[in-house]
């Protein structure tokens, strides 16, 4: 009777084929759920916004260039800095990237990204040259490496975390996480104290632990601000791009942050607590045995509407696709 029961919770909330058991669970599925249900719902059912924002398309080129640039050193196939014409290179390639995985994007989306990547232009050849021969100091071991460790979360019941990692290292013998971020609002001393609790953070870090069997030291945590000039009514986007790139090399120390947290074992031990009791709350609600609900306080948010107003409020599904649909 009871499985009968779960089985028409479940038929009620129109799951796609997925089983948390099987495919895991992400940081942004989780961070997700914390938000609003209704939300996780509706992503974890395939719908998605034919939209997508500058920070990040953005933040999916910078990682992008900078995964090829430290994969080319942890292949040994540069030995030095490299040019600002081979930096913008590679920015090309990860332009080339994201319009292979972003084949359906719309007019809006694609006017982000001409806007986005004139900023990482104007940032990633400065970002290479601030850093000068840092990244040639430590041995790389993998670089935007897909992670997906099994955690025991009760005695019968595993579930995979997944993600993916921008850069696991060792320098002086010492194994870190690195992690970059692309912000256009930052607060260092925020960051700096929060580092080393943030959900993301410990959850890749408990992969790596978990994963490599190994103890990690630490995070390093890397910032690239989104330059905040505003372009001029008279300026054309060439001219704005300039002035931007101008900036940046002016004040690096503005654009470019980095933070290096260590953490203990009694960190990760404690980290590794909470997420898997937050992980069996995610897990009994997707089995029908917690209540589902909207927030609806996450309609409105700092950067406009959520992506879902429209199906939620009225059934509207013209800003949305459903992948496999």
């Amino acid at each position: 009777m009871k499985k009968n029961q779960r089985k028409l919770r479940l038929a009620k909330r129109k799951w796609a084929p997925y089983d948390p058991r099987v495919n895991g669970v992400s940081y942004t599925m989780l961070s997700t759920f914390l938000t609003c249900r209704e939300k996780c719902r509706l992503k974890i059912a395939g719908w998605k916004s034919k939209s997508t924002g500058l920070a990040l398309i953005m933040g999916d080129l910078c990682h992008k260039t900078a995964a090829f640039y430290r994969i080319l050193i942890k292949d040994k196939k540069i030995k030095t800095v490299i040019t600002k014409e081979e930096v913008l290179g590679l920015v090309k390639l990860a332009e080339e990237k994201w319009h292979e995985q972003n084949s359906r994007a719309d007019a809006r989306t694609l006017e982000n990204f001409e806007l986005a990547a004139g900023y990482c232009r104007a940032l990633m050849p400065m970002w290479v040259a601030h850093y000068k021969r840092d990244p040639f100091k430590r041995v790389w071991i993998n670089v935007e490496d897909y992670f997906n460790v099994p955690i025991k979360i009760t005695d019968k019941l595993t579930i995979p975390i997944i993600g993916l990692q921008d850069g696991v290292f060792t320098k002086s013998k010492l194994l870190r996480l690195n992690e970059i971020k692309t912000k256009s609002r930052f607060n260092p001393i925020v960051h700096s104290d929060t580092i080393h609790f943030r959900m993301q953070n410990m959850m890749y870090l408990i992969a790596l632990w978990i994963g490599h069997k190994r103890l990690p030291h630490g995070i390093e945590y890397e910032v690239i601000r989104r330059p905040g000039l505003r372009r001029k009514t008279t300026e054309s986007f060439e001219q704005y791009m300039k002035r931007c790139e101008d900036d940046v090399r002016d004040r690096p120390e503005w654009y470019f942050w980095r933070f290096n947290v260590m953490v203990d074992e009694d960190e990760l031990e404690a980290a590794l607590k909470e997420l898997k009791g937050l992980i069996h709350e995610f897990y009994l609600w997707w089995r029908g045995d917690l209540a589902h609900y909207k927030n609806t306080e996450q309609c409105e948010q700092m950067w406009g509407a959520c992506e879902y107003l429209g199906i939620c409020s009225s059934n509207d599904t013209s800003q949305l696709y459903k992948i496999g649909g």
